[in-house]
C-alpha cells in the first residue's frame, strides 16, 4: 500500500512538473519536458500493472499521404521505425501498449526533419495485437530528428580511430584507378563480400580491422567493416532490416550517400541492386519495389556455400519497411 501511495505521489508530482515546464516563461527545455513526460508514462505503466494489465508489445497500423515516408514512435522501446509502402500504408512494430496508452508518431519525408501526430488507444488491445490508427496527419512546426529527444530509431557507433590510418590506406588501395563514386563504393562492397567466413563464429565484433583480416559469418560485423572504410570518404550509415515473420529474419546493410542520393549495398554477399534508372538503388527504392531484389544476385553465394541457409526470405525484409539506423561517429 505504501509503494502504491508513493507511486501515486510521484505520478502527481511528474504531472505538475510537466505542466509547469510547459507553460512557464523561464528556461523552457525540450529535454526537461521530455524527462517529465517519461515520468508520467512510467507512472501510467505502474498503475496499469496494479490493475492487472501488464504492458504488451503491439503494432500500429496506419496510413500517411505519400509512399516512402519514415514513421516512428518517440521513445519506442524497440527502436524500430517503419517506411510507408506504395499506397502510404505502414505497420510500426513493437510499441509498448497498456490501457489508454498514447504515442507521439514522428513522420519524416527526408530522414532529417519531421512533424508529430498523436495516436491514442482504447482500454483494450485487439486480439491480433495491431492498433488501427487510420490516417496519420502530423501538425506543428518541423523538428530535427537529430535534436529531438525520444528518437530511438538512430543509434550511434564509436569509430575505431585507433586504426584510422589502416582504413584510409585500405580505401585508397581498393579504389585505385576507379573513377566514379559508384565504382569506388562497389570495389569496397565486393571486397568485404570476400570476408564472409563461416569458420569465424565469434559474436563479438572486436574491431572492423579484425573482421577485415579474419572474416566473420555475421552480417552486422561485415556491415560495420564496410561502413568503417567508406565513412572516411562518404556519408555512410548501417541499416538493420527485419521482416514480419513470427520468428523474424533480420539483416544488416550499408547505405552510402553520393550523387545527391543514398545507395544501398549488401557487403555480406557483395551485392547491390539497380533501380529503374540503372543506378544503385536506395533502401527507399527497394522498399517501394522489392521486385528489384533479384534472387539471381545470390547465385555466386549459393555456389560457394551450397549447404548454407537459403536467402529466399531476403525480399521480405525490404517489403516490411521495418528499419533501424546505426550512425558511425567519424571525424
Amino acid at each position: 500500500m505504501r509503494v502504491r501511495l508513493a507511486a501515486s505521489i510521484l505520478f502527481v508530482v511528474a504531472v505538475l512538473a510537466y505542466l509547469f515546464i510547459s507553460f512557464t516563461p523561464f528556461a523552457i527545455s525540450r529535454r526537461l519536458r521530455h524527462q517529465s513526460k517519461l515520468a508520467i508514462v512510467h507512472g501510467e505503466i505502474l498503475f496499469s500493472k496494479w490493475r492487472g494489465h501488464p504492458p504488451r508489445l503491439a503494432s500500429i497500423s496506419g496510413q500517411v499521404d505519400q509512399p516512402g515516408i519514415q514513421v516512428q514512435a518517440l521513445d519506442s522501446r524497440s527502436g524500430w521505425a517503419a517506411m510507408s509502402d506504395q499506397d502510404g500504408r505502414f505497420v510500426l512494430p513493437d510499441v509498448l501498449w497498456y490501457p489508454g496508452a498514447s504515442y507521439d508518431i514522428l513522420v519524416s519525408k527526408d530522414y532529417d526533419n519531421g512533424k508529430v501526430a498523436r495516436v491514442s488507444t482504447s482500454s483494450t488491445l485487439p486480439e491480433d495485437g495491431v492498433i488501427q490508427a487510420g490516417w496519420i496527419v502530423p501538425a506543428g512546426k518541423p523538428i530535427s530528428l537529430t535534436d529531438q529527444p525520444g528518437v530511438n530509431s538512430y543509434s550511434r557507433e564509436r569509430y575505431d580511430s585507433q586504426n584510422r590510418d589502416y582504413y584510409v590506406d585500405l580505401y585508397h588501395r581498393l579504389t585505385d584507378g576507379k573513377q566514379s563514386d559508384e565504382q569506388k563504393v562497389e570495389a569496397v562492397n565486393e571486397f568485404i563480400g570476400t570476408r564472409l567466413n563461416y569458420e569465424q563464429t565469434g559474436k563479438d565484433l572486436g574491431s572492423a580491422r579484425r573482421v577485415i583480416e579474419h572474416g566473420s559469418q555475421w552480417c552486422g560485423h561485415l556491415a560495420v567493416a564496410m561502413a568503417t572504410i567508406i565513412v572516411t570518404e562518404y556519408p555512410t550509415r548501417i541499416i538493420h532490416l527485419m521482416d514480419t515473420s513470427v520468428r523474424p529474419d533480420t539483416h544488416a546493410l550499408v547505405e552510402v550517400y553520393y550523387g545527391g542520393d543514398w545507395h544501398l549495398y549488401d557487403p555480406t554477399f557483395g551485392v547491390r541492386f539497380l533501380d529503374e534508372n540503372g543506378r544503385v538503388a536506395s533502401y527507399r527504392s527497394l522498399r517501394l519495389n522489392p521486385a528489384l531484389v533479384l534472387d539471381s544476385a545470390y547465385d555466386n553465394y549459393r555456389r560457394q556455400y551450397p549447404a548454407a541457409d537459403s536467402v529466399t526470405w531476403m525480399p521480405d525484409i525490404y517489403r516490411s519497411g521495418y528499419h533501424h539506423f546505426f550512425l558511425i561517429d567519424f571525424k
